[in-house]
């Protein structure tokens, strides 16, 4: 049976508190809109509609010239409390929000491409 070294144990570990740390930001932040409209978080249970309330925010936070990553980070992480409360992936990711996320999606596409592109001709 194979073991995993303590190193990597705890580099997967790490990954993981990283991840968990910027998805709190990230809600912290919808927080910080949600509660300036003058909602509470219960009213999030009863919102009819996550892509108009995904769509406000995501436009928002690009408006505020946050990076092509960086939106699509909270796009997850705003559809993971969506996803939480029961709604389908179809409810939170319709057609208005694809197409706000089209270009820094492809962006991010792209500079990941250029980046795999170097990596390979520097082998």
């Amino acid at each position: 049976m194979m073991q995993f070294s303590v190193n990597a144990t705890q580099q997967v570990i790490d990954g993981q508190h990283n991840i968990w740390c910027r998805h709190r930001q990230r809600i912290g932040e919808f927080e910080e809109l949600w509660t300036k409209s003058g909602k509470i978080w219960e009213d999030l249970t009863q919102v009819k509609g996550p892509e108009t309330v995904i769509s406000n925010f995501i436009a928002q936070y690009v408006s505020a010239n946050a990076n092509n990553a960086n939106s699509n980070a909270c796009i997850t992480t705003v559809g993971m409390l969506f996803r939480i409360q029961g709604f389908w992936e179809d409810m939170i990711n319709e057609f208005a929000l694809k197409q706000i996320m089209k270009k820094p999606t492809a962006e991010t596409r792209k500079r990941r491409k250029k980046n795999q592109q170097i990596n390979w001709i520097s082998c």
